[in-house]
């Protein structure tokens, strides 16, 4: 495993659970 592939997989957990989040708000309105 390269060291790159840590920053990238924490970037994608963060996009995943802004989406999720962004999903979760758009239900409530």
């Amino acid at each position: 495993m390269k060291r790159v592939s840590v920053p990238i997989l924490f970037l994608t957990v963060l996009l995943l659970l802004s989406v999720a989040f962004a999903r979760q708000l758009g239900e409530k309105e």
